[in-house]
């Protein structure tokens, strides 16, 4: 490749295709999900900016993702870096079981709810969203 072929694939984004997994969780015996099946939804392309990884999803996958999160996380559950990122359809990583979120933390303690930022980006012609997530992840 030479000159402007070059510059034009660092300003290319390629996203990682997700798995579109069944975003739930269990209440006793019930399954609770917040799926509503045959919609039509816009895919976007999401930045997970702790891993670094573009994918592509729909904006309600990606709220429902960060709902289920917080509800582990307000049940008092320790989320690793591994889970989050398997709700949001993207796959593990080798070192997502060492970091994570717990509300007794130091850093999080006293925080109720996690807050996440969606912030529109563009790379070359582009555009994506940032997920902003408002707490980093610690080390257990």
């Amino acid at each position: 490749m030479k000159g402007a072929s070059v510059n034009n694939m660092y300003k290319q984004i390629v996203p990682f295709e997700t798995s579109n997994p069944h975003i739930h969780s269990s209440f006793f015996t019930e399954t609770v999900s917040l799926d509503i099946d045959n919609i039509k939804e816009e895919i976007l392309i999401f930045w997970e900016p702790i891993t670094g990884r573009y994918f592509k999803s729909t904006l309600s996958r990606v709220l429902q993702a960060e709902y289920h999160f917080n509800r582990n996380y307000v049940l008092g559950a320790l989320i690793s870096l591994n889970e989050y990122l398997e709700f949001l359809g993207i796959g593990k990583v080798s070192y997502g079981e060492d970091i994570g979120w717990w509300n007794c933390s130091e850093s999080c303690e006293g925080i109720g709810w996690i807050d996440f930022n969606h912030i529109p980006a563009t790379k070359g012609d582009q555009q994506y969203y940032i997920i902003d997530i408002l707490v980093s992840p610690e080390r257990f």
